[in-house]
């Protein structure tokens, strides 16, 4: 008997080990130890990203630290991952991404519609809505914040609020931000009073109180009636 209370005991101490982590969001999905602060690209598998797109394409787990949300020449589609982790300020993202349209060095007008981080964002929408295609780059209005490299026309990095309104004038960027196949890197840090981009080496920054009610990080792309490829990878983050 008391050999077996024993080994029980030692369960219940594996089983607090198992579940402590920074992990948050979906407590089913996070893993042990949470997926953040190790240093390496996460890949996209079920243990660390949510998926969620429109018929118009399928994002799922792709088994490396690469994911395309959709092909060259799908019109009005929407693809949006979440991380698998809480979240809250302050907290850094890296990633990585790609935009490429067969045409899109021709004209602004020739590719859409670009990719989006998703910052403090409430994802329980995504879980009963298609996320949206065109200009909102997934992005579900009513909560957090939107960093966005709008490829269509303007070719600009936007910072904005839940209701896609601008927090900053957009920045028109060099390199240009629809890069044509190419990778473009980018670092995203959240703080408490502001949210600073460092693309391709340059920051942009908006100052002002961060709202943190909600605690999800994500990435969108979608097209509309122009298209292109959206990729992203080597994401990586700190909390």
């Amino acid at each position: 008997m008391k050999l077996s209370t024993q080994i029980s005991i030692s369960g219940l101490i594996a089983a607090s080990i198992l579940f402590t982590g920074c992990g948050g969001g979906d407590s089913a999905s996070t893993t042990a130890s949470g997926i953040c602060n190790t240093g390496s690209a996460l890949v996209f598998n079920d243990d660390n990203w949510n998926y969620y797109d429109n018929a118009n394409t399928t994002v799922a787990p792709s088994g490396t630290t690469e994911l395309e949300f959709m092909a060259d020449g799908v019109f009005a589609a929407s693809g949006v991952v979440f991380l698998n982790e809480s979240m809250v300020p302050p907290y850094s993202v890296e990633f990585e991404y790609s935009i490429y349209d067969e045409d899109g060095n021709l004209s602004s007008f020739n590719s859409a519609d670009g990719i989006a981080v998703m910052l403090s964002k409430d994802e329980s929408p995504y879980t009963s809505t298609t996320p949206p295609n065109g200009g909102s780059r997934g992005f579900i209005t009513g909560s957090g914040y939107g960093v966005h490299f709008s490829t269509y026309g303007s070719r600009v990095i936007k910072i904005a609020d839940g209701s896609n309104n601008d927090l900053i004038t957009p920045v028109s960027a060099s390199p240009s931000v629809y890069s044509h196949g190419l990778w473009r890197k980018v670092k995203v840090d959240v703080l408490t009073d502001r949210i600073d981009v460092t693309y391709e080496g340059t920051t942009t920054s908006y100052s002002g109180a961060i709202n943190d009610t909600y605690d999800s990080v994500g990435f969108g792309a979608a097209t509309g009636g122009a298209d292109g490829q959206h990729k992203i990878r080597n994401v990586t983050c700190t909390n």
